[in-house]
């Protein structure tokens, strides 16, 4: 798993920590945006995710070793939510990991197919229209 330490004003550094020291399942960094909302109005955004959690930047601050609720939606219409605990925090409280601790079986079946769909290769589409005839 990748995070982003950001000691250095300007400069982005990156640490590269094993699977086996945050994640049983490999991460999937996003190429979308997706809004998570968290407790007490807060909300932010998702960086990557994995079966297990996913990582955030928060609007406002999370405390660390606490458990929160959470959802989000996938797909444009279906709606994931549970509670997860907060692994770690950085930035101050603003990036934050969070790991699904009650979560349903019907969340977990929705959550490996978004994520099955996030790491199918893109199929180009073609038509006549792309081509240019001689």
């Amino acid at each position: 798993m990748i995070f982003y330490r950001g000691e250095f004003p300007g400069l982005a550094v990156f640490e590269t920590m094993s699977n086996s020291e945050r994640s049983q399942f490999p991460s999937t960094k996003l190429d979308q945006l997706v809004y998570v909302e968290l407790e007490a109005s807060n909300g932010g955004m998702m960086l990557t995710v994995s079966e297990d959690g996913f990582t955030f930047r928060a609007v406002t601050p999370v405390g660390p070793a606490r458990k929160i609720p959470f959802s989000f939606v996938v797909n444009g219409a279906e709606k994931l939510e549970g509670y997860g605990n907060i692994d770690w925090t950085q930035d101050h409280g603003k990036v934050a990991s969070l790991q699904f601790v009650e979560v349903t079986p019907e969340f977990r079946a929705a959550l490996r197919r978004w994520l099955t769909q996030l790491s199918a290769p893109a199929v180009p589409s073609f038509s006549n229209n792309h081509f240019i005839h001689a």
